[in-house]
């Protein structure tokens, strides 16, 4: 993961997120595309299916820590999907 941040983003993880642009998609993307430990998926009755929690999470993380400002602003956090994570139990 190093690598391709040294790599691709010129060393730092902040620029992955500001080319972005703001766009939680654009940032699941590109960690999808760029980090094969992002691309989770499964087998369903034949078809492959992406769950991206991992990645979900991640910009989740992001968001919240930032308040959804800054480098947390997304315009459109709303169409990640609902991700299972420790916290889900917890409240439960």
């Amino acid at each position: 993961m190093a690598n391709t941040v040294l790599d691709r983003f010129k060393g730092s993880f902040v620029n992955l997120i500001h080319l972005a642009d703001k766009s939680a998609v654009s940032l699941l993307n590109l960690l999808t595309e760029n980090f094969p430990n992002f691309q989770d998926h499964g087998i369903y009755e034949g078809h492959q299916i992406h769950f991206y929690k991992r990645a979900q999470i991640l910009i989740g993380d992001i968001y919240g820590k930032f308040n959804g400002s800054g480098l947390g602003e997304f315009k459109d956090i709303h169409e990640l999907t609902m991700f299972p994570d420790y916290r889900v139990p917890q409240i439960l």
